[in-house]
Order: structure tokens, then C-alpha cells, then sequence
């Protein structure tokens, strides 16, 4: 971080474009209060109750933030996101494919140590080493991809990326405890791979269908959609897996597990792997109805 901050400084200090605008206070308390109150309702809607009080209280709480947000939005001349953007369809669709995809991918990162080690009984050491994988596809794929994109066009490897991701999770909810690391390697393999994919070519389209002078907004808009869809995949899989497991397993909790509970929590995990896979699916459609990308978007 303090090199960062160095290297900030001393390669990109004067480089920028000065202006009078202010920091949109309202707007960043607004969204930060919408986000919180989607993600609490999300994480806490199967214990509360839809009627309840606090079940009531927080969604609507999160729709008076949105619509605040969105009046000051329109009314500053400084905004927080810039109201305009959303009628730019190459901005709008890839951004929310890559919530989706996101959120489908989080399925995969939250219940998937839970498998490897309560299920299969691997050590930390190999759980951790077993997560890894799908990583390190992205490392590898993600440059190679946006190299692609440039050739071929983004919408082709996008949806191919987002398929593959369906598929490794629909693929992944079909695993039993009984079955062998290689089985569960490939899987992991694939949705890395889908997602490296999909990530830099989608990002690329969003960045070069704004205005240059837009681009720090369409940024911000990339970064809060990747951030909203981890949480909110993993606070979805969180309620998935809590309601099954809670239902078949009544006054039982991952805390007091026992081996014999492992059907019970297979079960869960079905059902968050499969749900996890229609999101992607959902995201392949997403994909392909924002459309083909213009020339002038290529050439940015």
C-alpha cells in the first residue's frame, strides 16, 4: 500500500485533469445505506420472516436509500454516478453480467471449503491448496483473453466464459463425498476458467462504451459490481444452504457437525451449486442480448 501510494505520487502526480467538483456526500451515504440494507435483508429474510417487523423495516429502508440516491443523482452537479451512463446498453448489460457472474461465482468460493472440509475431511492445508486453483487460472487466462478480445470480438468469449462457469457449477453440484480430488480439480478448473474468460473482456467493453471523460465513473461502476456480487452471492448461498440445512437437520448447525450429517449437508450444498448455476446461466442470456460491440468501442 505504501508503494502504491509512492508510485502514485511520483508517476502520476500532475497528470490529471483538475476540477472544481465536490465529493457527492449524499450520494455515497445513500448508496452505502441501500447496500447494507439489500445484504442485511438477504442474509437475515429465511430467520425474520418476509411480514415480519425487521423484515419490512430493512428492504424498505433500502428502497427510500435507492430513491434518495437516485433524486440527488439527477440534482447534483457533482454526482456519485453519473444517470446518463445508463442509457449506454454496452455499459449497462456487461455491468450487470458481471454482477451475475460474480454472484454465481461466490457460490462456488463460500460453500466450497465447507465440501472439501467437513464433507471429504481434507486439512486446512489442503482446502487451501485445492481453492487455489481457480485462481490461478485467472492469473494465467485473464491477459490472454483480452488479448482474444481484441481480435475477435468480446461477446463470443464473454458468453463462452459465463457457460463455463454454468457448467462447473452445475457439474460441481453433482459431487459426492466419496468422490476423488481429480474430480473436484477439473471442476474447479473449469469455473476458473470460464471466469477468467468473461472478466477482461467484459471490462473492456464497459470502459471503451463511456466518455473518456466518464471512464473514472464506469471504474467505480466495475469495482461496486464485482464487490456487490461477492456479497451478495455469498449472503444468497448463506441463506440457500441455512434454510435446507436447518430444515432437514432441525436445532443443528456446521458448529455441532457430525459425520452422519453429511447427507444433510450435501443436500444444502446441491441446492447452492445448482442455484449458482442458473445465475450463470441467466448471465449467458445477459451476455448475448447486450448485443456485439460497436467499432468505436474496439478502437477505445
Amino acid at each position: 500500500g505504501i508503494f502504491a501510494l509512492a508510485a502514485r505520487g511520483g508517476v502520476f502526480n500532475g497528470g490529471g485533469r483538475k476540477t472544481d467538483e465536490s465529493l457527492d456526500l449524499t450520494g455515497c451515504i445513500s448508496l452505502a445505506c441501500l447496500v447494507c440494507c439489500l445484504i442485511v435483508s438477504l442474509v437475515h429474510a429465511g430467520d425474520w420472516g418476509v411480514f415480519s417487523f425487521k423484515g419490512l423495516f430493512f428492504p424498505g429502508a433500502g428502497i427510500l436509500a435507492g430513491l434518495v440516491f437516485v433524486r440527488n443523482a439527477r440534482r447534483s452537479p457533482s454526482p456519485l454516478f453519473d444517470l446518463k451512463l445508463l442509457e449506454i446498453r454496452l455499459f449497462v448489460m456487461p455491468l450487470v453480467a458481471s454482477l451475475v457472474l460474480f454472484m454465481a461465482l461466490f457460490t462456488l468460493i463460500f460453500m466450497m471449503p465447507f465440501y472439501l472440509s467437513l464433507a471429504c475431511g481434507f486439512s486446512p492445508a489442503q482446502t487451501g491448496m485445492t481453492m487455489i486453483v481457480p485462481f490461478l487460472f485467472l492469473i494465467v487466462v485473464s491477459p490472454v483473453s483480452g488479448s482474444l478480445a481484441d481480435r475477435l470480438g468480446s461477446r463470443g468469449l464473454c458468453g463462452a466464459g459465463m457457460g463455463c462457469l454454468a457448467l462447473a457449477l452445475f457439474l460441481l453440484g453433482g459431487l459426492t463425498p466419496e468422490q476423488g480430488l481429480l474430480n473436484v480439480l477439473l471442476r474447479l478448473a473449469l469455473a476458473g476458467f470460464g471466469t477468467a474468460m468473461f472478466i477482461s473482456p467484459n471490462a473492456a467493453v464497459i470502459m471503451g462504451a463511456v466518455p473518456a471523460d466518464r471512464r473514472g465513473i464506469a471504474s467505480g461502476a466495475v469495482a461496486t459490481a464485482r464487490n456487490l456480487g461477492m456479497v451478495m452471492g455469498v449472503a444468497i448461498s448463506s441463506s440457500i444452504f441455512t434454510y435446507t440445512f436447518t430444515r432437514l437437520a432441525p436445532g443443528g448447525g456446521l458448529d455441532q457437525f457430525q459425520p452422519e450429517m453429511t447427507p444433510l449437508f450435501m443436500a444444502g450444498f446441491r441446492r447452492v451449486m445448482l442455484a449458482g448455476a442458473f445465475m450463470a446461466g441467466l448471465g449467458v442470456f445477459i451476455t448475448f442480448a447486450r448485443g456485439a460491440e460497436n467499432k468505436a468501442c474496439q478502437k477505445n
